[in-house]
């Protein structure tokens, strides 16, 4: 079985009381975890002396799938129903998230109010919304609950477009879910750089149909007293986020120009200067990262504002961020010799790049199946040419060094098919990178 690009994480809801019958649930759903293609949290997952409250909020916040695990118990718990089960129904309203009730126990759940709607809106497992516990064989209606989860997570790794094909119907439960993604066109073998078969691209129909048709000014937006140096769109077009000098961070509807909100809250009275001149969305939409000249990255919920927490920095001030494409892996960087590669949603330092091919880093780009992190510095410390290095960023290992530039490399980008990628300097050349067998 192939490893699939993105595992759906599924955030499990529960009373304390029904551990018993979540373990039963675990168990049966296992095949799936085991296939990899999904992700199973609930609270006892939580380590030792870790924020319990701010881990499941970004747990939740990160599920793909809610799983409400239906009991009186579970109605009656202040927490879940005021915390998780109010922001879980706000995120499947949104598309967010998809939120699935599983009916453990008899209760009178359906009329339960919760985001403005009833709960007895949401389509229930098992079928029939017959509780688990009332079936004569508790695995046959765990078996039907599986099998309606599964097919919930087949339509969104179809959704997630994984360039895969996998068929899993032959796991333990026979849980009659086939997963049949065609490899999109920019799918490459990486073991055939120039496979024969690849097909032709797609060409897309112009976006103006006339030349009548332009873009117009539909908002000017204003609310910073100093430069805007950097803006990001939400994965979703939804949320535009502006980084200025003027110490804070704004939250617009990109659509209306509307002012969301602006982080922090409080903008604090400190010297001009100490702006933020970078901001980056995760691709699940959910955190924005911002660097600056404050030495740190601060990590914020997009959708609350609240500031999650603050990746501590290094000696250089001018700090950045870059989301990879796993929403699981992020980037930051410094003018010194160091980039770090974290986990956004749990804090944990996962390597740390250094040396002297890293003097003075001016830029930083993950390649489109984020299998590689390309860095540009100067080759040494009296040199103004920089040298590429790239990295595989899972590992931390060096993969290879390029150098040709006499000047000062500002940007990286690749192209779609991570084939190919460009390098822009301040010696007036771009320089042009494709993959190959070097002998």
């Amino acid at each position: 079985m192939e490893q699939l690009n993105h595992t759906v994480e599924i955030f499990c809801c529960y009373a304390h009381r029904d551990l018993e019958l979540l373990n039963d649930l675990k168990a049966h759903l296992s095949p799936l975890q085991r296939s990899g293609l999904v992700t199973l949290w609930y609270d006892g997952d939580i380590i030792p002396g870790a924020d319990w409250e701010e881990e499941i909020k970004l747990r939740l916040n990160r599920a793909d799938i809610v799983l409400l695990l239906i009991s009186a118990d579970l109605i009656q718990s202040e927490y879940c129903y005021a915390v998780e089960m109010q922001r879980a129904v706000e995120k499947h309203q949104a598309g967010t998230t998809h939120v699935i009730p599983v009916v453990l126990r008899p209760v009178a759940w359906q009329e339960t109010p919760i985001g403005g709607i009833k709960l007895g809106r949401l389509q229930a497992l098992p079928k029939g919304i017959k509780a688990v516990t009332t079936w004569k064989n508790h695995d046959a209606a765990w078996k039907e609950v599986a099998e309606g989860i599964g097919n919930v997570v087949n339509k969104l790794l179809r959704k997630f477009s994984i360039n895969q094909s996998v068929s899993i119907s032959d796991l333990g439960t026979n849980m009659p879910v086939t997963i049949q993604i065609p490899l999109s066109q920019n799918t490459v073998d990486s073991s055939h750089p120039h496979p024969s078969n690849a097909s032709k691209p797609i060409i897309p129909s112009p976006i103006f149909t006339s030349n009548s048709e332009s873009f117009v000014l539909t908002h000017t937006l204003k609310g910073h007293s100093s430069e805007v140096f950097s803006i990001a769109v939400s994965p979703d077009g939804q949320i535009l986020a502006s980084g200025s000098w003027d110490k804070s961070i704004k939250l617009w509807k990109l659509h209306s120009g509307e002012l969301l909100r602006t982080m922090p809250e409080k903008v604090p009275q400190t010297p001009l200067g100490e702006g933020f001149f970078s901001v980056a969305i995760s691709p699940d939409g959910q955190i924005l990262a911002s660097g600056g000249k404050s030495q740190d990255i601060k990590l914020w919920d997009l959708h609350t504002g609240k500031r999650l927490r603050t990746l501590p920095g290094h000696l250089a001030t001018d700090t950045f961020a870059v989301f990879g494409p796993d929403k699981l892996l992020l980037a930051t960087y410094y003018y010194d010799q160091t980039v770090e590669l974290w986990n956004p949603y749990t804090g944990n330092l996962l390597h740390t790049l250094t040396g002297e091919l890293l003097r003075s880093i001016t830029s930083v780009a993950f390649s489109p199946d984020g299998q590689i992190l390309a860095c540009s510095g100067l080759e040494n410390a009296d040199s103004t040419s920089s040298v590429i290095t790239l990295w595989n960023p899972y590992t931390g290992d060096l993969l290879h060094t390029l150098t040709g530039h006499l000047g000062i490399v500002r940007s990286i980008v690749f192209s779609p098919d991570g084939q190919t990628f460009a390098s822009g300097s301040s010696d007036c050349t771009i320089k042009i990178w494709k993959r190959a067998t070097v002998t």
